[in-house]
């Protein structure tokens, strides 16, 4: 008979591994999104009068990503944190990464979700987007016990399962961030 610890020793090294591979990509793609969005040149200003008045959609929808931002951002915090966790518990430092969960990750989400309550957008995009982003900092949430519990069980399985479903909850937010600054075109440059 076979021992079961090791096949699942196997599995939650790639999973972590996954995890890694999805949080690193998040924080590459919003490196490149808000770089790209601020190298851009400013357009949000009114070409005419008539703008002024009636901001055109995609100024709006601009308006409403900007808002989101520091969503976004502080969803990416604790998606750094909950990274740096999974490393201390990896390397036999559950104390440390319960630590970071709480003085870190924690406190990012619950920032966020107090950021986000408070968040108003003018779009459809940006409000379904604004549900979109707390329903992940809600995930997030709701599977730190579990994240906890297999910590401090030093519990193999449980480990599995919770960062199986982390990453998860990692790709729905690498999605929900990939359509950040997707509208935004470079400008023409004025002629006037």
């Amino acid at each position: 008979m076979t021992d079961p610890m090791p096949r699942a020793n196997q599995a939650f090294r790639r999973a972590r591994r996954a995890l890694r591979i999805i949080r690193n990509g998040i924080a590459t793609g919003l490196v490149f999104l808000y770089g790209a969005g601020c190298s851009k040149s400013d357009s949000s200003g009114p070409r005419d009068a008539g703008e002024a008045q009636h901001p055109q959609p995609e100024d709006a929808r601009a308006t409403d990503e900007k808002a989101l931002e520091a969503l976004v951002l502080l969803d990416v915090r604790a998606s750094k944190a909950m990274r740096e966790a999974d490393a201390a518990a990896h390397a036999g430092e559950l104390e440390k990464a319960l630590d970071i969960v709480s003085k870190r990750a924690r406190p990012a989400i619950e920032e966020g979700l107090r950021t986000g309550e408070a968040v108003t957008t003018k779009t459809r995009w940006g409000q379904a987007k604004r549900e979109e982003l707390l329903g992940i900092l809600r995930d997030r949430k709701a599977e730190m016990p579990r994240y906890e519990e297999a910590v401090r069980g030093n519990d193999p399985e449980k480990m599995l399962a919770s960062v199986e479903a982390q990453a998860a909850i990692e790709r729905r937010a690498l999605r929900a961030v990939g359509e950040f600054g997707s509208f935004r075109a470079p400008s023409a440059p004025s002629s006037r």
